[in-house]
C-alpha cells in the first residue's frame, strides 16, 4: 500500500513592494537587470545619425513596453545619486556615433522637475503632482529607461480633478 504524504503548504510571499514613494517617485531596485531592447520603425538619418520614432523594452510579453519621442519616463539615477529614478520627457531617440556613448542606443530627453526641485517660490503654489518642464535635457543610454508612464490632462481636466 502507497503510503500518503501530507499535503504541502504553498510557501507564504513577502507582500508586493511598492515602486513608488509617497510623492510619486520610482524608486530604484537594487539589482537592476538591464532589459534587451529594439528599435520601432525605420530610421530617418539627421547629421548622419540614425533617429528613430520609437524602442520596444523589454521581453515579449506583459514586461515589455514601448517608449516614443513625447513619451514621459522614469530614468535610473546616476550611482552617486537619490535612490528615486528621475522623469524625462523623450525628445530623440537614436543610435550614438562618437563620443562616450558610441555604438550605443541613446535616449535624449527634456528633464521635468518636482515641486522637491524648485525654488520655493515656485513651488508655493504647485501641486504635489504637478511637474515643471526644465530647460535642461541630457543624453542617457536607452537602458537608463525604467518605465514609461504619463498621464496628460488638459487645463479643463485639471482644473476638475483640483476641485
Amino acid at each position: 500500500m502507497a503510503e500518503l504524504k501530507p499535503q504541502e503548504e504553498p510557501p507564504v510571499s513577502d507582500p508586493p513592494v511598492s515602486r513608488y514613494d509617497d510623492d510619486g517617485r520610482l524608486v530604484t531596485e537594487e539589482e537592476a537587470s538591464i532589459l534587451p531592447s529594439e528599435w520601432v520603425g525605420p530610421s530617418r538619418k539627421v547629421g548622419g545619425v540614425s533617429h528613430y520614432e520609437a524602442v520596444l523594452i523589454g521581453f515579449e510579453g506583459p514586461t515589455q513596453y514601448k517608449v516614443s519621442v513625447g513619451d514621459c519616463v522614469y530614468l535610473s539615477p546616476d550611482e552617486d545619486a537619490k535612490p528615486w529614478c528621475e522623469v524625462g520627457l523623450v525628445t530623440h531617440l537614436y543610435l550614438a556615433q562618437t563620443g562616450d556613448f558610441a555604438g550605443e542606443k541613446v535616449v535624449k530627453v527634456r528633464w521635468l522637475y518636482r515641486n522637491t526641485q524648485v525654488p520655493k517660490e515656485s513651488a508655493r503654489n504647485m501641486h504635489i503632482c504637478e511637474l515643471y518642464y526644465g530647460l535642461h535635457d541630457d543624453e542617457n543610454l536607452v537602458e537608463s529607461i525604467k518605465e514609461c508612464r504619463s498621464t496628460h490632462v488638459s487645463m479643463k481636466q485639471y482644473t476638475f480633478i483640483m476641485k
